[in-house]
């Protein structure tokens, strides 16, 4: 696949991205190539370089440079590996996968090599070593005092511009003196032969000979001059050694304080060998055993093997010099070893954390050509600002040396305005001019006329006579007449015109893909475009319509009628109609449009802002992001840049079974891991709310599990309760991770406990499920519950009801039998009122008859008086009578009254 067309000589800017299909088919990852990532947008694919250059990394702190990138490669590349480690955790992760392996990884069978005098990394102990930098040098080689003169200066710290740097200078002469003939002479072998006795020869000479001779002669000896005596007896190199002892015999008899003042400095140079943690790494002891390190071997050995240099950073201000010390033996021994590595790939040497080794003049002259050695450098920094500070004008040695250039995380300042320069700018067109005209005319007129006419007669005459005769004429005439016309005229004229042209070549690509869709624009070449346009348009409309309608109506009736009525009926009516319209109408319009603007612009391809933006780095809090774990800028030589997802080591299905765990963090087999942001869909999404019963219920829900965090079958998901203190906490029953927890207000609206991304798509069958595992029991008992309840009320209504029934019949009971007693009261109130009623109406009755009983004694007795008074006049029998009838009348009604 080749890249596309180049940008056209014309445009101003030419700066433009690579084609991610062309980055995927050019450098997908093969065995034995740098590790890069994964492709930003098929994540299948993964991205490697093969080359034999060195590799410069720039990523702030926190940015995941050794989960993404450097364990990466450690535990895949096929040759020998010398890593600088100040954390102690790629030795501990990698240390068994590099070497025999073990029940996580797959050993790749090489001899391991632990560095690490402050015993950081957890590693077996058959991996620890020693190193002795005396070890590599060849007394026989014609570089011999070159190379401890090399050794010398990366032990010797001064600052330039200063005066201690001319005695660090003068200082440097005498420890490069010193390792010369350790390294040499032939009273020093086997654990003799190390930096140890140098500090020892530098502390005190030689005091053991001196002080065996006072006691022999009884004359004192001074040790340092006896030390020089000796080393100028020493003729390696043709003499180079001893004539360089000459000059401090000589310094010292002349001048015995200028030669004590550089001893004591390269005493103080060689202070941080006192250190028993740096003495356990430079010669053997019971707890490193016989391992030492050849470095030799590392180019040597068609295995290959791995050397881990474990320096924690706050020690690398002291003890920094003896990692570059055995850096420096590294490259010699390359240098030394003429060809490419006998396994057949370059020994990948990583120094993270470059920086805190200090200023190494050599490392930086070594980019120059000890990849030619089979040596590829990958040198790690923070931040761009530090290293140009640190090497000043040594600096563009990093930049010019290094084929592939890597950034991401929080680059700096420095880093961003690198990466804004260095890929340049791209060129955009803007092309805006608009021109428009409108004219309209419209012109209408109406007319309407209308007509009526109507006329009636009518007579009427009855005459009634006394016969019958009837007769009936009728004639009618009805006519209509109608009229109608309709003229019309239409006409219009309608013009569009316009042209267009331009050229453009080139496709360019954005790196936020990760952010928003894809996008493909052009950014180079030479771009023209015109446009012209009109439309014009004349319309005329004219009408014309009328109509006309004349009718009318005549009836004539006659009707007679004898025999009793005769009538004679006439009618006459006409009418007259007539309409008419008539409409005129024309328009007419015209209108021009058209435009063309063109304005080339430079921006840069990705600005600093946008730097930070894109390569920001992620945390496993933001593993549901898209971009997670973040992006990495990829600047290869002769090449266009492009974007790539960088991958953790122990998340990417590539790594499985290539490293070994962690002990400070927790082991997930990567089949148990959660899916990261861009492997996830909608339907790995689930919200787990509270059932509306529960909710109804008084039920309260509360997740058990942080945000963010992971969960497994062996965790508590999350609880819930209900007032009545019934309480259930859920285990999870699947792998997820905890996305959202709502608030206060969310969880009393509708029950939410918690947002979760499980592993697996959640269907509406497995949600069911999910669902009934976690609330199907609970729903159960609130169910029996309710149903028990409703038993009771049932059976509370029933007795309520039946209660109710014997009160209201004891109610009735107790009203019948008051209203029976009230009626027998009234009753018997009835009966004395009667009895009362009628003992007063015995009594008036007793009374009256008494009365008329004394009234009728009184007419007897009167009777009887008149009687006997007009005796003459009135027979006796009459009077007899009249006494006996009232007497018998009075004893009647005197009885009576009873």
């Amino acid at each position: 696949m080749s890249q596309e067309m180049g940008p056209s000589a014309d445009a101003l800017a030419t700066a433009r991205w690579a084609d991610p299909e062309f980055v995927a088919g050019r450098y997908e990852f093969k065995p034995g190539a740098f590790w890069l990532g994964r492709h930003p947008h098929l994540s299948e694919i993964p991205i490697g370089y093969l080359d034999d250059r060195h590799v410069l990394v720039c990523a702030g702190t926190r940015s995941g440079k050794g989960r993404s990138l450097i364990l990466n490669n450690l535990a895949i590349w096929p040759g020998s590996v010398v890593s600088y480690d100040p954390k102690g955790d790629l030795a501990t992760i990698l240390a068994p996968r590099r070497g025999r392996g073990n029940e996580y990884c797959e050993g790749m069978g090489q001899d391991v090599f632990v560095l690490d005098p402050k015993r950081v990394a957890e590693v077996d102990e058959t991996y620890r070593a020693y190193f002795n930098p005396l070890d590599a040098l060849d007394p026989e080689d014609e570089d011999f005092l070159i190379w401890c003169d090399r050794i010398a200066t990366v032990i010797v710290k001064k600052t330039e511009g200063t005066e201690s740097a001319h005695w660090a200078d003068k200082a440097k002469i005498f420890i490069s003196m010193l390792i010369a003939h350790v390294a040499s002479s032939k009273y020093y072998q086997g654990q003799d032969r190390s930096l140890l006795t140098v500090y020892r020869l530098c502390q005190e000479g030689l005091h053991d000979l001196a002080e065996k001779l006072r006691k022999e002669t009884g004359k004192a000896q001074d040790p340092f001059y006896m030390l020089l005596l000796e080393v100028e007896d020493n003729k390696v190199s043709k003499g180079g050694l001893s004539t360089l002892a000459r000059s401090f015999l000589i310094d010292k008899a002349d001048q015995p304080k200028l030669f004590n003042s550089v001893r004591n400095e390269a005493a103080m140079q060689l202070a941080f060998l006192k250190s028993q943690a740096i003495q356990r790494v430079l010669a053997p002891s019971g707890e490193e055993g016989p391992r030492p390190l050849d470095m030799d071997r590392v180019k040597t050995d068609p295995k290959g093997v791995s050397v881990f240099v474990v320096l924690p950073t706050e020690d690398s201000d002291e003890f920094s010099r003896w990692a570059n010390t055995v850096f420096l033996c590294l490259f010699a021994a390359a240098r030394h070893q003429r060809g490419q590595p006998a396994c057949g790939h370059q020994t990948l040497c990583v120094l993270d954390e470059f920086l805190d080794l200090g200023k190494n003049d050599y490392v930086a002259s070594a980019l120059r050509n000890i990849a030619g050695a089979g040596v590829k450098l990958v040198v790690v920094v923070q931040g761009l600002g530090e290293l140009n500070a640190l090497y000043k004008d040594s600096a563009d040695a990093f930049f010019t040396n290094s084929g592939l250039k890597l950034f991401f995380g929080d680059t700096g300042r420095d880093g961003a305005v690198f990466i804004e320069k260095t890929l340049g700018e791209t060129q955009i067109v803007m092309t805006v001019r608009s021109t428009s005209e409108s004219h309209s005319n419209q012109t209408s007129t109406s007319d309407s006329y209308a007509f009526g006419e109507s006329a009636s007669t009518g007579t009427s005459d009855t005459t009634g006579e006394n016969w019958q005769r009837s007769r009936s004429d009728t004639n009618g005439t009805q006519w209509s007449k109608t009229r109608g016309w309709s003229d019309g005229v239409n006409w219009g004229r309608s013009e569009n015109w316009g042209r267009s042209e331009g050229d453009s070549a080139g496709r360019n690509y954005g790196p936020h893909v990760l952010f928003q869709p894809l996008n493909r624009a052009t950014s180079y070449g030479t771009s023209s475009n015109h446009s012209s346009g009109g439309a014009s348009s004349r319309g005329r409309q004219m009408g014309r319509n009328g109509a006309s309608t004349r009718g009318g109506q005549r009836s004539t009736a006659y009707t007679s009628s004898m025999g009793g009525q005769s009538s004679t009926t006439h009618t006459s009516q006409s009418g007259q109609s007539r309409t008419w319209t008539q409409s005129s109408s024309t328009s007419e319009g015209y209108t021009v449009g058209g435009g063309t603007a063109e304005q080339y612009h430079k921006k840069p391809l990705l600005a600093a802002h946008e730097a930070q933006n894109y390569l920001r780095a992620f945390t496993d809090v933001d593993m549901d992001h898209p971009a997670y774990p973040g992006l990495m800028l990829v600047m290869i030589s002769g090449e266009l840049p492009f974007f790539l997802r960088r991958s953790n080591y122990d998340q990417d299905p590539y790594f499985v079974r290539c490293f070994s765990p962690d002990p400070a963090h927790t082991f997930i087999p990567i089949e148990q891991q959660p899916l990261l942001g861009h492997e996830y869909t909608e339907e790995h999404i689930w919200t787990i709310k509270l059932p509306k019963l529960m909710i109804e219920n008084g039920y309260e829900g509360a997740a058990s599990l942080r945000k963010h965090a992971r969960f497994t079958a062996a965790e508590d998901l999350f609880s819930y309760q209900s007032p009545s203190t019934h309480s259930q906490t859920v285990a999870a029953s699947m792998k997820g991770t905890v996305m959202d927890l709502p608030d206060e207000e969310e969880r009393t609206a509708n029950g939410s406990i918690m947002t979760i991304r499980a592993d697996i798509p959640i269907g509406e069958k497995e949600k069911t499920a999910l669902k009934q595992s976690f609330f199907g029991k609970t729903i159960a008992e609130i169910k029996s519950r309710m149903e028990d309840e409703r038993r009771r009320a049932e059976a509370d209504a029933a007795r309520k009801r039946k209660a109710d029934e014997e009160a209201r019949r004891a109610e009735e009971a107790k009203r019948k039998e008051r209203a029976e007693q009230q009626r027998r009261i009234d009753e018997a109130e009835r009966a004395r009122k009667q009895e009362r009623d009628q003992k007063r109406y015995r009594t008036a009755q007793a009374t009256v008859f008494t009365l008329f009983a004394l009234f009728a004694a009184a007419c007897g007795v009167f009777t009887l008086v008149l009687g006997v008074q007009a005796a003459d006049s009135i027979p006796g029998w009459v009077t007899a009578v009249g006494v006996i009838i009232s007497a018998g009348l009075a004893w009647f009604l005197y009885e009576m009254r009873q």
